[in-house]
């Protein structure tokens, strides 16, 4: 397995085996923006996740270091999966 640091290696060794088909370059650069904007979502705020307070709407609350979601690694493979599993490609299997 590729490290998980190189995200186009990542989604290249990836899409073959969620997608099961190659990815048109529209798919292909959805992907990779939509990890770019992860990417820069998560370095601003850090991770987070819904949650409710003594109010009726939710808000973030830092997610705690024991979650999955805390390892960058698993993290960014979780990411790459989610999107390819948006791609139109795997949506016409």
């Amino acid at each position: 397995m590729v490290a998980a640091g190189n995200l186009n290696e990542l989604t290249t060794q990836l899409a073959p085996l969620i997608v099961h088909t190659e990815l048109s370059n529209d798919s292909l650069r959805a992907v990779r923006a939509g990890l770019a904007e992860q990417t820069a979502t998560v370095a601003a705020t850090g991770p987070a996740r819904p949650a409710m307070n003594a109010g009726e709407r939710p808000q973030m609350v830092p997610v705690k270091a024991s979650s999955p979601n805390s390892d960058p690694e698993r993290r960014r493979i979780t990411q790459v999966v989610g999107l390819l599993m948006g791609t139109a490609e795997f949506q016409r299997r």
